[in-house]
């Protein structure tokens, strides 16, 4: 007989409603009597998509985990959770521990991921002592991409679920400006309290106190730039799943429409940002920004002074601006040509049997150089653009330093008055400010239009993000058995809009239980034909029905056809074997029946 489970005490129950309060507040999920839904509702609330009901008839061949997600609209995977694994999630998981189904959170801010068990909704941190696992594999979901979005959107959906961790990253930034004054104060206090008097040992403390805040400079810096990467991977966790999901669920016309190799190539804008606009850029935007509060220190110093210099800084800063702007303005050229070579080139290799066996090697080659000459100019004249850049960089400085020593000259002020005992301690403060001014300048007018290169990157995803998926939830209207004779009715179809259709007032009619084979030429339908009846093209018009139900329009998973595709996909590192089984292992059959 189970032992009675011992009551919690006081103490036990308020750190748990601590952890409901701090840990992505799981109490808020609804909540569901069996212990997987209950799970399963805490993920969805996570996600910010909640959990639906299932469609018994719609996903009466998925496991009860796979048809609550695919009912959801979530996109789950199975991952093997190792080593140290509870310092990789960065997606919601359903695991199975010792004690049950629980919901795996990610942290936010640098937090420890929590597991919130199931039915109890008791949350607990993630570390090697819990959760105990049951099975070394887990779920994870992430969530299709908003409905007609752009990427400024995208990037906003991607962290509105980071608000902490962006506050961090904001808040060790003004920590940082800060910090930056300690260079003109130590270098004031230093050349007015300390030299003119030839105290050494004021000049020593001074230094030390220096010292002591240039380190805590450091780590500030340390930390800004941890936090950049761990911000950058939580948005790239939720972007990447995101736009898989949204690839997936696409209709068979969007790939019939663009090339593999375009597919390819847009599909994986979400990294190629990452690595065009790297995490240093994102830092230092806003590192840069903050780190003009020195112009502050200029003004209380001298306004004369600061008035001439701001001014030499912002055009020296409109300059930069200009030139980085021009070179970005080629970007979407370089990208548009990068991705037709690209297709060209995943084009040919698909093809190759083709013109290997017609001897076309040369025309193969030419018309990939095409493709790629264009994109080389187009890398070209963003190279000359980006050069341009760099007589700026070099100059920045040079004109910032003297326009400061010209406006010393002409209006020095009470604090730079010639004579003054204050004047070299004055002078050099202004100084170090000045430095700081230029070079958070530079940093600031470069990174600043490399962050928004985001912007032509991200757009490319465009189409993908266009395209409307063809589920999404729970089918409007539950299809039923599907039974019956399959009739095509006045159905006519073509490939693209404008042109003549493949066939017009198709009517043709497949008895139940009948063996029929469609016979003609190449290109005149035949495949089309079946594709229109399993769901894989849409006809322009006409009906097609199976049994009494108009299937027309209806998703390919709902229809019950089973079709063999001309093209096989079978992976080439498996066996035969692996190659069958490969499917039903996906859908979690038992090994019995695998075998």
């Amino acid at each position: 007989m189970a032992e009675p489970k011992a009551a919690e005490s006081p103490i036990s129950q308020a750190v748990t409603a601590l952890s409901d309060l701090t840990s992505q507040q799981p109490a808020h999920a609804p909540r569901a009597s069996e212990a997987d839904s209950d799970a399963l509702s805490v993920v969805g609330s996570a996600l910010g998509h909640p959990m639906r009901p299932v469609v018994t008839q719609i996903d009466r061949q998925m496991a009860p985990r796979d048809g609550a997600a695919a009912a959801s609209g979530w996109f789950g995977w199975r991952v093997r959770l190792t080593g140290r694994w509870w310092r990789r999630v960065t997606v919601p998981m359903l695991v199975d521990t010792v004690e049950g189904p629980a919901a795996v959170l990610p942290g936010d801010a640098g937090d420890a991921p929590v597991t919130v068990a199931a039915t109890s909704r008791r949350v607990r941190r993630a570390d090697r002592r819990h959760p105990a696992l049951a099975t070394p594999t887990a779920t994870a979901y992430a969530v299709d991409l908003p409905a007609d979005i752009r990427w400024r959107s995208i990037l906003r959906w991607s962290i509105a679920r980071q608000r902490h961790g962006v506050a961090l990253f904001v808040a060790l930034a003004v920590l940082g400006g800060v910090a930056g004054l300690l260079l003109p104060l130590a270098t004031a206090a230093i050349f007015e309290s300390a030299i003119p008097f030839a105290d050494i040992g004021r000049v020593w403390v001074i230094l030390a106190a220096f010292a002591i805040g240039g380190i805590g400079a450091v780590v500030i810096t340390y930390a800004r730039g941890i936090e950049v990467v761990r911000l950058r991977d939580q948005m790239d966790s939720v972007l990447a799943p995101g736009v898989m999901a949204r690839l997936l669920r696409l209709p068979a016309t969007f790939f019939r429409r663009l090339a593999i190799g375009d597919v390819v190539n847009r599909t994986l804008s979400v990294q190629a940002a990452r690595k065009q606009v790297p995490d240093a850029a994102v830092a230092l935007v806003v590192t840069s920004a903050f780190g003009l509060t020195s112009l502050g220190y200029l003004v209380i110093a001298g306004p004369g002074v600061a008035v001439v210099t701001v001014l030499a800084v912002l055009l020296l800063l409109l300059a930069a601006v200009a030139v980085q702007f021009r070179a970005r303005r080629l970007l979407p050229a370089l990208l548009d040509g990068r991705a037709r070579s690209d297709s060209m080139f995943l084009s040919l290799l698909n093809s190759l049997v083709v013109w290997r066996s017609l001897g076309s090697e040369d025309r193969a080659m030419l018309r990939w150089s095409r493709e790629q000459q264009l994109s080389t100019r187009a890398m070209r004249a963003r190279l000359r653009a980006v050069a341009l850049a760099a007589p700026l960089e070099v100059a920045g400085p040079v004109v910032v330093v003297i326009a400061f020593i010209v406006a010393v000259v002409t209006m020095p002020g009470d604090s730079l008055e010639p004579g003054s005992s204050q004047a070299p301690g004055a002078f050099m403060a202004m100084y170090a400010a000045v430095l700081q001014v230029t070079i958070a300048l530079l940093a600031l007018s470069g990174n600043i239009v490399t962050l928004s290169e985001y912007g032509p990157l991200l757009s490319r995803l465009q189409p993908v993000l266009d395209t409307p998926p063809e589920r999404e939830g729970p089918a409007a209207a539950q299809p039923g058995d599907l039974r019956g004779d399959v009739a095509l009715s006045g159905v006519t179809f073509g490939y693209r809009q404008g042109s003549a259709p493949l066939f017009r007032d198709l009517t043709l009619r497949l008895e139940q239980g009948s063996f029929v084979a469609i016979v003609g030429p190449s290109g005149c339908g035949k495949s089309t034909t079946l594709r229109m009846i399993a769901g894989l093209e849409e006809p322009t018009g006409g009906e097609i029905r199976i049994g009494d139900r108009a299937v027309t329009g209806l998703e390919p998973r709902d229809r019950n056809v089973a079709m063999v595709f001309q093209n096989y996909a079978l992976y080439p590192h498996m066996t035969v074997r692996q190659n069958m089984s490969y499917g039903l292992k996906i859908a979690r059959m038992p090994t019995q029946l695998i075998d």
